[in-house]
């Protein structure tokens, strides 16, 4: 990039001294030509005129247009679920989706068949008639067959008797979590013979992650649900309070 610079000013004559004979020009001229490397080599041109203020006020904008800024660099998804150690997503065998919090926000998660709409092959089964989410299907495999796990914790196994009573495994609170790792294929050998279909791992929110934002030592976090097909309203709240080498996480 080549910048120059132009300042002109005008030729006052003294009273002791007679001006040029034929007055072509009262003014002078003095340039300033910058020369910048320029990755694209290309050349570029800047005229600023007659106003030293204006001068001033274009190069500190025409220098950092010739400076770059570096690309942004993303890493890439770091997953655990496929062999209990963490690992990047793109170097597991398996077949791994990962959900974090943000996109949770976005697609207005409420539920856990919410949670896993957009992901080819998993469902989340509901009962029709009092018992809500029964947990996941993985391919067609549902019930205990499917392996779950909260913060590493693996969740009881569902059973029901008769057709009033009912202990699913689908009664997970979705505010609270921070991200879901799912396996789809049988994972028996890492996490036993209930995942034959595959394995759906959630972590929660950490007091970290909700007072990474914050400007004190309180973090908070709610949320407000409603469904108009059956007129249910539901409310969550989660706040994280930090005292010294002590943190203490708290929802409802």
């Amino acid at each position: 990039m080549v910048i120059r610079i132009e300042h002109r000013f005008s030729k006052v004559a003294s009273q002791d001294q007679r001006p040029p004979a034929p007055p072509t020009d009262n003014h002078s001229q003095l340039t300033h030509i910058i020369d910048l490397s320029s990755p694209r080599g290309q050349s570029d041109r800047i005229d600023t005129g007659s106003t030293p203020m204006l001068t001033m006020m274009l190069l500190p904008l025409a220098l950092a247009a010739a400076i770059e800024e570096p690309p942004t660099k993303r890493f890439d998804a770091v997953v655990s679920v496929a062999s209990r150690s963490a690992q990047p997503a793109r170097e597991v065998a398996g077949t791994v989706s990962l959900i974090e919090r943000d996109r949770l926000d976005q697609t207005l998660v409420q539920d856990l068949a919410d949670a896993v709409r957009y992901e080819p092959g998993v469902s989340a089964p509901e009962d029709a008639s009092r018992f809500g989410i029964q947990g996941f299907a993985i391919r067609g495999l549902s019930g205990n067959r499917v392996g779950m796990e909260i913060d590493g914790v693996p969740v009881a196994d569902g059973f029901a008797i008769g057709s009033f009573s009912n202990a699913s495994r689908g009664a997970i609170e979705t505010a609270f979590l921070s991200r879901m790792e799912i396996l789809r294929g049988p994972a028996s050998t890492l996490y036993g013979s209930d995942a034959l279909a595959g394995v759906v791992s959630m972590r929660t929110l950490t007091p970290e992650e909700l007072l990474a934002n914050a400007q004190g030592d309180i973090g908070m976090r709610a949320e407000t649900n409603a469904l108009t097909r059956d007129g249910s309203v539901a409310v969550s709240g989660l706040s994280a309070w930090r005292g010294g080498r002590f943190e203490v996480l708290a929802g409802m």
